[in-house]
């Protein structure tokens, strides 16, 4: 059924719980990824039972869960913050903005690094991809949207960055940092780009062919999640006062907003819409409201989260996955792929390698390191236990000699000090008889006058 992803910063854990009913259906820990950094979260809703991947600011990890394992499948760390993640609709790359200002495109499948540029000046908060993949968004800290062709980007895969690439459009009508990017079909030819930013504004952009200002409007705070159901034609946003809002997009000509619902006490932290009820879930703070269609509340859930997203059919096969392009080579795939990464990306310096692995790789590993050791028959394990023993000998001696020598030392010592003292009290004897002998001269020459 359809279940909503929700991560709880308490105990570190990511939750995956059933939207009607509220159980929870699977649960993954070592999550450290802040509530605040809403953008650094994936999930692959079109195959639920593959990946979830999420950056971990300010640490320099990236982490990725398959549904066979509860801990991270790859741990891997980066040379700089990764503040931002998307994924393509066709699943063919998976991009990534750090706190630098830099974009890396990576092969989805494989892992491999395909080209990095410098996109901005400040953090990338925000990216996302048209519904064709022809484009790539990128918001950040400077206030500007960058519009990029992805297939530009890609003539220039390679272990070189792009040096400055030219954008096919920029935005800069907000004035503040971009919170929030969205990019939905409006007809076959033409789609409409949304953000919002912290200067409390959503402007609505035609895209393609050619930018467009459909919608410039003030909200009551500034934005701080959004999100668009393709079945109702709705887009949600939650405020940092704790509003929420909805708008119909009925025509490109025709945005109107509405409450959705009374305010919550908190900052919204994520919103979710469901496909088979309508049933929206919003988290503020920790906390999480199941409100219906019409914004009255239907359940609350105290201490559930932040909602992450949700996919439309949550599925566990075995230890195996199944379905889309992740098929259950996943862990070999994926392996081969971060290996080439990783010899590609160490050449040229960007990302840094841990050996952490987790799940089925690393009991792999285990039981062939297992079959290789019982194998071997000529080396028994009893001639290794004399070498231990010596090992063990010799340190003993060592540690004997270096106590003897400590010894030697300190006798040396307190003998040259015996030394020194005894001279010093003999040299004291010598001094006193002269003056004794002194004053019995004086005394015997005043006794003769």
């Amino acid at each position: 059924g359809e279940a909503v992803i929700s991560s709880i910063p308490k105990d570190k854990s990511l939750k995956v719980w059933d939207i009607k009913t509220g159980q929870t259906l699977a649960s993954f820990e070592q999550n450290e990824s802040p509530s605040v950094h809403t953008n650094s979260f994936f999930i692959n809703s079109t195959n639920p039972s593959a990946v979830f991947l999420s950056a971990q600011p300010p640490r320099k990890s990236l982490y990725i869960w398959s549904t066979a394992a509860p801990r991270p499948t790859y741990k891997y760390s980066t040379t700089e913050t990764t503040t931002a993640i998307a994924v393509s609709n066709s699943n063919l790359f998976f991009v990534t903005g750090s706190i630098s200002g830099q974009v890396y495109i990576h092969h989805f499948s494989t892992g491999r690094l395909l080209t990095f540029f410098q996109a901005h000046f400040r953090s990338v908060t925000c990216i996302c991809f048209s519904p064709d993949d022809a484009f790539l968004y990128t918001g950040s800290s400077d206030s500007l949207i960058h519009q990029f062709s992805l297939s530009a980007l890609l003539l220039h895969t390679g272990s070189s960055a792009i040096t400055s690439p030219k954008p096919l459009h920029t935005f800069s009508l907000h004035t503040l940092e971009i919170t929030n990017l969205f990019v939905c079909p409006s007809t076959p030819q033409s789609f409409l780009l949304v953000s919002t930013s912290r200067d409390s504004t959503i402007k609505i952009h035609a895209s393609y062919p050619s930018p467009v200002l459909l919608l410039s409007t003030l909200l009551p705070s500034p934005c701080s999640a959004l999100h668009y159901s393709n079945e109702t034609f709705i887009l949600y946003l939650g405020t940092v006062s704790g509003q929420v809002l909805q708008m119909p997009f009925v025509s490109d000509k025709n945005f109107a907003f509405s409450t959705f619902g009374e305010p919550l006490k908190s900052e919204i932290t994520g919103i979710y819409a469901s496909s088979d009820n309508c049933d929206v879930a919003i988290s503020s703070g920790n906390d999480i409201v199941i409100r219906d269609e019409f914004g009255r509340v239907k359940k609350l859930m105290k201490g559930a989260g932040v909602v992450r997203g949700g996919v439309k059919q949550w599925r566990l096969a075995g230890n195996e996955l199944s379905g889309g392009i992740l098929t259950s080579g996943l862990v070999k795939t994926v392996a081969e792929g971060f290996n080439s990464l990783k010899e590609a990306s160490e050449e040229i310096g960007m990302v840094q390698w841990t050996e952490e692995e987790g799940g089925r790789i690393q009991g792999k590993r285990k039981r062939k390191w297992r079959e290789e050791e019982e194998s071997r028959d000529d080396e028994p394990v009893e001639e290794v236990k004399p070498q231990k023993k010596k090992r063990v000998v010799k340190k003993k001696e060592e540690q004997k000699e270096k106590t003897k020598q400590q010894e030697s030392k300190n006798e040396q010592q307190i003998t040259t000090e015996n030394d020194m003292e005894e001279d010093k009290i003999e040299q004291q004897t010598t001094t006193q008889q002269k003056d004794k002998k002194e004053e019995k001269n004086k005394k015997d020459k005043k006794d003769k006058k």
